[in-house]
């Protein structure tokens, strides 16, 4: 088809916060940090193969995990038009059952894809 796919994993420490005075309306807050946690999360870019082929224009797509394994409902839907007009695509898997693939594993049966409190993998 054209197109190059290459999978990467990226992997932080995140920051949670609560709020240091009520949350008012306006989405202004004030905020303090209140824990942190590792977290590795995988992407998975598509491209052209020929990358004059490329429009300039990167789709994201926050897959969808409601049927226990990573969907990607817009690449579904729009596949043609993306090959065919020339546009990256990029799906990030952002919750732990996506970046497991799928698999029932705990931290002693799958030690590359360890548990964290937040739900992602580190």
């Amino acid at each position: 088809m054209g197109y190059v796919a290459e999978e990467f994993f990226v992997s932080g420490t995140a920051t949670s916060y609560t709020p240091a005075a009520e949350l008012g309306p306006d989405g202004r807050w004030d905020v303090t940090p209140s824990g942190t946690a590792d977290y590795t999360t995988r992407v998975v870019v598509l491209t052209p193969a020929d990358r004059a082929r490329f429009n300039g224009t990167v789709l994201v797509e926050w897959l969808n995990v409601s049927g226990g394994i990573d969907a990607p409902a817009v690449w579904m839907m729009a596949h043609r038009e993306i090959l065919r007009a020339g546009y990256a695509h990029v799906a990030i898997s952002a919750q732990k059952v996506g970046v497991d693939g799928g698999m029932n594993c705990s931290d002693s049966t799958c030690p590359s894809r360890a548990r964290t409190r937040n739900g992602m993998r580190r």
